[in-house]
């Protein structure tokens, strides 16, 4: 088997129905399975995919496993020399697939332990598809103030090129299987946010690399499964895990800090402006950074 392609999904049945077909539709010319782990969603997802894609090897959590642990497990019956780990709410827009299997396979693709290509949004405008740097405090502080294009942070390869960078974003991971069994695959501390990350660090200290891979094109519609509230203290959490396992513990003080900066600032912000459901959110942000429920 060429490549195992992994899809998680979470109450995503009809984009996970689109991101299917295209997956079933777009790629020729290799060998490849695809594995569904579905945590636990409650809407039509499974029956679904039973119905309509009977060639799908389908994985039914009994709970929400979160990103990282339900790749993990659907690598457990993975055949493939190497995985895709695709979003739910993707659509290939080429055959992205093989077109990542055949930058794999070259020679001097040896010391790649993980390739991504090209993210577009739904209108064709370019998405984010990597981050050249691995989490920093600066990076941290640019991100929540909105300067990283400012900086030369490109998170698009508007080349021909393929370019080595520090992080394909986790929406579509091509992944040595071999490499990624070799390092424990993903963290299972992480539940959604920044494991992506976590995991091609660890790549990056065993020298191995990541590449950018502009030709294969997928669309990525982003953020489909759950509330920004959720998915703000999921990432907060996540980074303050990465920090405290890879760093020191001044170093994920000062993150903790930094994010209560900007949560304050917006909680301000947003109580000038009169939103009170986003000033509502920030103060959430605001308690639970200075709770136990925060490293």
């Amino acid at each position: 088997m060429d490549v195992s392609v992994i899809i998680v999904n979470y109450n995503t049945s009809a984009l996970l129905n689109d991101c299917l077909t295209s997956v079933y539709t777009k790629t020729l010319g290799i060998k490849f399975e695809v594995i569904v782990v579905d945590n636990n969603s409650v809407d039509e997802s499974v029956r679904s995919v039973r119905e309509n894609f009977s060639d799908v090897k389908l994985i039914e959590s009994k709970k929400n496993l979160g990103f990282g642990k339900g790749n993990n497990l659907g690598n457990s019956i993975a055949s493939g020399k190497y995985l895709f780990y695709l979003n739910s709410d993707t659509i290939l827009i080429n055959n992205a697939i093989k077109i990542l299997f055949e930058f794999m396979e070259k020679e001097d693709s040896n010391n790649v332990a993980c390739c991504g290509g090209n993210l577009y949004h739904e209108d064709g405008k370019p998405n984010f598809s990597y981050s050249i740097r691995f989490p920093s405090l600066f990076g941290i502080i640019l991100y929540r103030a909105h300067l990283s294009s400012f900086f030369g942070h490109s998170s698009f390869n508007d080349t021909s090129v393929t370019k080595k960078v520090a992080i394909v974003i986790g929406a579509d991971m091509m992944i040595s299987k071999e490499k990624f069994d070799l390092i424990g695959g993903f963290d299972p501390q992480y539940f959604m946010y920044v494991e992506e990350g976590d995991l091609q660090y660890r790549f990056h200290k065993k020298g191995w690399s990541s590449m950018s891979v502009p030709d294969a094109k997928i669309i990525h519609k982003q953020g489909a499964s759950s509330g920004n509230l959720f998915k703000l203290k999921s990432e907060i959490k996540s980074y303050l895990i990465f920090y405290h396992k890879f760093f020191n513990k001044p170093t994920s003080s000062a993150y903790k800090l930094i994010e209560l900066f900007f949560a304050a600032l917006k909680y301000i912000a947003f109580t000038i402006i009169g939103k009170r459901s986003k000033r509502k959110d920030y103060w959430n942000i605001i308690k639970f950074l200075m709770g136990s429920d925060a490293i």
